[in-house]
């Protein structure tokens, strides 16, 4: 008789053991789904980011010349974006980053890599980028006396 217990006390423990790797494995893959749907989610509010900024650019061109309407519309524009967590990368006067900029072009300056101008601006998704600003940096300016005055040695 203690055989056939001790055989169902194991039967018991190796099914009890089974359902606990199962109720781990469906939360796993519960936590897995809801990543996953968060990510699509993510992804697809990235995508119509990225198409709605070539509009953005042209609405920024025009501000130029814009009244007041046409500035606080692009400020509502703005606020919307930045809810969903878009923000605009800072460039101009910043030191040049390759992870946030696009250099272009270079000119003169008094310290190396500050950017001068942007060209395009860049954005940010939930701190990852999702287009760099294309910006000039700039290059110190070189002095060619020392350079000059070994040529002629």
């Amino acid at each position: 008789m203690s055989k056939k217990r001790q055989s169902s006390k194991n039967q018991l423990e190796e099914l009890k053991s089974l359902m606990q790797r199962l109720q781990a494995d469906f939360e796993n893959h519960k936590k897995r789904v809801e990543k996953e749907k968060a990510e699509s989610v993510q992804y697809a509010n990235q995508k119509m980011v990225l198409d709605l900024l070539p509009v953005l650019d042209s609405f920024e061109s025009a501000l130029g010349k814009a009244d007041d309407g046409l500035k606080l519309i692009y400020a509502q524009i703005m606020k919307t974006l930045a809810a969903y967590g878009v923000k605009k990368i800072k460039a101009k006067g910043e030191k040049f980053n390759p992870n946030e900029h696009d250099a272009m072009m270079t000119g003169e300056g008094d310290e190396d890599d500050i950017v001068l101008d942007e060209m395009q601006s860049g954005y940010v998704m939930n701190d990852a980028v999702i287009r760099p600003a294309k910006v000039k940096i700039s290059k110190k300016k070189n002095d060619n006396k020392k350079d000059s005055s070994k040529k002629d040695n």
